[in-house]
């Protein structure tokens, strides 16, 4: 695999955590963001996102 293939297959995979306080991070490569729970709920429902 070259190096252009690694960083795009990583770049495309998404991670969620959840943590206790119910905020969300989502991580895709090396982009972090995090969001309370509320924020999340709307991100999912205009993106159209099934939980």
């Amino acid at each position: 695999m070259n190096l252009l293939h690694i960083l795009l297959r990583r770049r495309a995979s998404l991670r969620y955590t959840l943590a206790a306080d119910g905020s969300v991070t989502i991580r895709q490569g090396w982009r972090r963001v995090q969001l309370s729970h509320s924020d999340y709920l709307l991100l999912a429902q205009l993106k159209g996102w099934q939980a």
